[in-house]
């Protein structure tokens, strides 16, 4: 019997330290991608700055430092689960879920923030060819112009003033 209780146990510590170890592995790996997306939205946001100004980027630039706070949190708690003093398997285990869920965490923000900002950062880019149109609208305008004043001149000559301007208030 005690035999069957011993296998037991050793497959139950085997499987907790398979989930150890792969919480470790997320925790390690979202350090890293979190901090990869954290540099990446740090240049994108010198961009923004460039192109929306500093106003309309203030709340991205907030979120980045608030980020940038916990992720040295997190890899504080990384490197304690290196360093040389020997910890328990659950001071691991909750620096590593803390590491994960500090991670989820800034990914969300940087989400939130950016995503805030895309609709403006696409209008700006597409400020030269929305520029365009609007001139090319203004030219086809200014070419009907001429015939639209030969309209005008035409029904002056044809009826009096008064019939034009009482025409023109009921059209208003």
């Amino acid at each position: 019997m005690a035999g069957f209780w011993g296998k037991r146990r050793r497959e139950e510590q085997a499987q907790q330290d398979a989930q150890d170890a792969d919480l470790d592995r997320r925790a390690q790996s979202a350090l890293v991608a979190t901090d990869e997306r954290l540099r990446v939205t740090a240049d994108e946001l010198v961009f923004a700055e460039a192109e929306l100004g500093t106003d309309a980027t203030r709340e991205l630039r907030e979120a980045l430092t608030a980020v940038r706070t916990h992720l040295a949190e997190a890899f504080h708690l990384h490197q304690l689960n290196h360093d040389e003093i020997p910890d328990t398997r659950e001071e691991l285990r909750t620096r590593n879920a803390r590491i994960v869920q500090l991670c989820e965490w800034a990914g969300e923000v940087i989400d939130d923030k950016t995503e805030a900002l895309a609709g403006r950062i696409a209008t700006v880019r597409r400020a030269p060819e929305i520029l365009a149109g609007v001139r090319a609208d203004a030219v086809r305008l200014r070419e009907r112009l001429a015939d639209v004043r030969a309209v005008i001149a035409r029904v002056g000559e044809r009826y009096s003033d008064d019939a034009v301007r009482s025409r023109r208030r009921q059209c208003r």
